[in-house]
């Protein structure tokens, strides 16, 4: 179990990492994209069942009004039945203009490394991961909006965005890990 935490946070996509092409889908099953369309996105990996993940969500409102519409935010419901997501969405619904993603298998979760609730990504309008971070507290929503500000606003990190999509154990072995299966 910790071999398999140590290695997921290895192969965690970091700054200058090319967001992986995921397969998303809203409560009514229709696709949700995470390309940037010439805004940053801030993806949110979450749980109706996380305390903290719930507490992000209080302020969205105060992310997306300090960012605009320069930054498009997708809260990512994983691995929840559609019912019990539409059931909580329902009594605390997410405030204008925050995006409503399903992740029904965890596939798109697993592509980008995160391995804890919440674990929120700024993908700037190039597709390239800016920032990460995990967990909710006081400071986590102005943390935030500066991540996303420097996305928009920074100079570019030097690596380019990948051509293709690599799975985890190509990660791994290119970091010299062997998976053994």
């Amino acid at each position: 179990m910790l071999a398999a935490l140590l290695l997921s946070s290895l192969l965690a996509l970091r700054g200058g990492d090319a967001a992986p092409d995921v397969q998303l889908v809203d409560l009514q099953g229709r696709p949700v994209s995470l390309a940037p369309d010439g805004q940053a996105v801030i993806v949110d990996f979450f749980a109706t069942w996380c305390p903290s993940c719930r507490r992000s969500l209080a302020d969205y409102r105060s992310v997306a009004e300090a960012l605009g519409d320069r930054v498009r935010i997708v809260v990512v419901d994983v691995r929840e039945p559609a019912e019990l997501t539409r059931a909580y969405f329902t009594r605390s619904p997410l405030p204008r203009g925050v995006v409503l993603a399903r992740d029904p298998q965890g596939r798109a979760m697993r592509s980008f490394g995160a391995t804890s609730f919440p674990t929120c990504y700024v993908i700037d309008e190039h597709g390239l991961i800016r920032g990460r971070g995990t967990g909710w507290g006081a400071d986590s929503a102005a943390h935030l909006v500066a991540m996303a500000r420097r996305a928009l606003e920074g100079p570019r990190p030097a690596r380019k965005a990948a051509t293709r999509e690599i799975s985890a154990d190509e990660r791994a072995r290119r970091m010299g890990v062997e998976i053994v299966h």
